[in-house]
């Protein structure tokens, strides 16, 4: 990766991409009231820090959802849920993207790299979710799974949602109703 100054700069010159669909999350049954909150992602994430700020982390299918929050031999679950979440987002960056790579000068094995050790400092991945949510550019990172060949996952920045942006949950019965709104 380049330096964070000049990453901050090229992102400036960078189109991010629109996204409207259903997205999945398997959440812990202790977020039951608030099936959309982060706070569980201020332990930290594939890109952000513990304690610095928050990523809303879903995936393109409950395979995926599932796949990802699962450690690997784990087969003894703490209550969970999976929940669909129906989003608009005008401005998401496309780590999926060659172009958006070779013009950052990142590497695709380093998103691959793992984030969980040490988890008091910050990885590859950390620092340029870091440095994409402090530019205030985008509302999002779209990126490829680790656990799931030829999937992707996407970490959403809730304060940097762009007006028309939001993040509902899908629920034809009305039961629920937790959605975040953009306000930028």
């Amino acid at each position: 990766m380049k330096s964070p100054r000049t990453v901050k700069q090229l992102l400036k010159s960078l189109q991010g991409i629109t996204i409207q669909k259903f997205f999945y999350r398997f959440v812990g049954i202790k977020y039951i009231n608030n099936l959309l909150s982060c706070v569980g992602s201020l332990d930290g994430g594939r890109y952000n820090l513990k304690n610095t700020f928050e990523v809303l982390y879903m995936a393109p299918d409950p395979e995926t959802a599932i796949a990802e929050t699962i450690k690997p031999h784990n087969f003894k679950l703490p209550p969970k849920i999976i929940i669909t979440i129906d989003v608009i987002f005008q401005n998401i960056l496309n780590l999926e993207d060659q172009y958006v790579l070779e013009h950052l000068g990142l590497k695709t094995k380093q998103l691959f790299c793992s984030w969980r050790i040490p988890s008091d400092k910050e990885t590859y991945t950390q620092t340029l979710g870091r440095i994409i949510h402090e530019t205030k550019i985008f509302e999002g990172i779209r990126y490829p799974s680790v656990i799931v060949k030829n999937k992707y996952n996407l970490g959403i920045f809730p304060d940097r949602l762009r007006k028309g942006s939001r993040i509902k949950i899908y629920d034809p019965q009305k039961l629920v109703k937790q959605i975040i709104s953009g306000k930028h």
